[in-house]
């Protein structure tokens, strides 16, 4: 990481337009502070808002607008949304779409395309030099914008929609499905878009992806140079899904590499390294629940094939593909390295209570970049609850040299849950709230952790000084991002329920 701080994103109350620049400008900040987080000033608590931008250019008085983050670059330096008015929706036609990075503040790029086009909130590819989109309606195309190039549009057939889609590091290939024929399709800027089917030795009927078999979430279908991508089959027999799973890259015999292991009727990949060499995944048999103890794990490589990796399911894999992480129903967890092979990883009772808690799972995308911690949480056991109230969990961190540390909720609550972490996995953001009555009375909290505990990050801005101009930092399941530097946390909040992104410089304790 190349900035010392820590960094948080998420989303703050309503946003009117109260003189607020609109189209170029940096987004407000706290009086006194700065607005951007690269760590050459003291560490102190500050928050930024992210303004909105109206589509035609000026904020107009009166206005209610909704801001959504969109995307973002691994190292925070290039965030992306849509800022709309009205009804927020996944592709609002009253949007605008934007940028904002600590050195330019907000910045509009809407393309200028007519009335018959429909924009949607564009993604950041990882190195931060690209932002991908599309435009719906009457016309469908797929844009692409750089600095460099300015906005560049390539025509899509009617209808086509990125899809769940997947961008590779320079923003220069993406994977998505038609919402028309729901075929899958993969894009590239030197020859446009092309329906999986038709490239050469990809199989018929065939869709990209890793399967959720686990119920664990994804990790990227597609190797970071969008060379090799992930597939799978699916045939129906007896009414039970029989699911068979590949590796293509452009150099693979047709139809792909089969992967899974022999006596299974069905195999699913369920993650694959960045470079695509190592792919890991599961196998069970027809009738097995997928994420019950009949299920086998396995590791992929080109030159070894598919190995045994025994009980359960891995569902992500480090950066380097040396490590890999997953469970197993009701709660067994995971680890394989390349050195050590297969392990079971087990809490002492001092540290997660096996006759209160259990239920163990590993939260999607948690593995830490170098693969030495995660995060995920832990469901109480012999909890009797009312109508109104809710299970309580707790989350968890697991690291090489800590083992199993419980993130325990702030005082007074019964329920924490981490939704991101730095790339290290040593600082983790959520929220902390009360498990009983109504949503509208959990009096939910913001919460950052890290080796001293939790953090209520509302409390610890306004013991600062700083003003929140009202806002509720509440209801940190928006958390989107965390960045952790020598100085400073950087927590980023999407805003999804609150219509407008923030940003939160915190000292770091630890």
């Amino acid at each position: 990481m190349r900035n010392g701080f820590l960094m948080l994103l998420g989303l703050s109350g309503s946003v009117g337009c109260s003189g607020m620049r609109a189209d170029v400008g940096p987004a407000r900040a706290d009086a006194g502070q700065p607005a951007a987080g690269d760590g050459s000033s003291a560490a102190a608590p500050r928050i930024l808002f992210i303004d909105p931008v109206d589509p035609s250019g000026s904020l107009v008085a009166g206005r209610q607008y909704d801001v959504h983050l969109t995307g973002a670059s691994d190292d925070g330096m290039v965030l992306a949304g849509v800022s709309s008015f009205g009804n927020l929706t996944l592709w609002p036609s009253t949007g605008a779409n934007f940028y904002w990075t600590p050195a330019s503040g907000v910045v509009r790029v809407d393309a200028q395309l007519d009335d018959s086009y429909v924009s949607s909130g564009p993604r950041v590819s990882p190195d931060g030099t690209a932002l991908l989109g599309w435009y719906l309606g009457a016309n469908t195309a797929l844009y692409r914008w750089a600095k460099p190039t300015g906005y560049e549009t390539f025509p899509l057939p009617p209808g086509t929609l990125m899809k769940d889609s997947f961008v590779n590091r320079d923003g220069t290939v993406a994977l998505g499905v038609d919402s028309v024929t729901s075929r899958p399709f993969r894009w590239r800027r030197t020859d446009g878009l092309v329906y999986l089917p038709s490239m050469p030795g990809w199989p018929a009927d065939a869709a990209y992806g890793v399967l959720d078999v686990s119920g664990l979430g994804l990790q990227a279908p597609c190797s970071d140079d969008g060379r090799v991508i992930a597939g799978y089959q699916q045939m129906m027999s007896d009414d039970y899904v029989l699911t068979s799973s590949f590796v293509w890259s452009e150099t693979a015999p047709p139809g792909g590499v089969a992967v899974g292991l022999p006596g299974f009727d069905s195999c699913a990949i369920t993650a694959l390294s960045p470079d695509g060499a190592l792919a890991v995944g599961g196998c069970f048999d027809k009738g097995t629940a997928v994420n019950g103890g009949g299920s086998t794990a396995f590791r992929w490589t080109a030159s070894a094939g598919t190995v045994s990796l025994g009980n359960g399911f891995y569902s992500e894999i480090s950066h380097d593909g040396l490590v890999a992480v997953g469970n197993d129903y009701p709660g067994a967890l995971f680890r394989w390295t390349a050195e050590s092979g297969p392990v079971t990883l087990q809490p002492a009772s001092s540290a997660i209570d096996p006759i209160h808690w259990g239920r163990l799972r590993i939260d999607p995308g948690s593995l830490s970049d170098d693969g030495k911690a995660f995060h995920g949480s832990a469901t109480r056991i012999d909890y009797q609850g009312g109508f109104d109230e809710e299970i309580p969990h707790q989350a968890f961190r697991w690291s090489v040299g800590e083992g199993f540390v419980p993130l325990l909720p702030l005082a007074g609550h019964d329920v924490s849950a981490v939704t991101a972490a730095s790339p290290d996995g040593s600082v983790l953001a959520g929220v902390s709230r009360s498990g009983m009555g109504s949503v509208d009375s959990k009096s939910a909290r913001t919460v950052v952790w890290d080796c001293q505990g939790p953090r209520d990050v509302a409390a610890e801005l306004t013991a600062a000084g700083v003003d929140l101009h009202g806002v509720d930092l509440g209801w940190g399941e928006e958390v989107w991002r965390v960045w952790s530097g020598a100085t400073d946390i950087v927590v980023v909040y999407d805003g999804t329920l609150y219509h407008s992104p923030w940003i939160v410089w915190l000292p770091r304790r630890c």
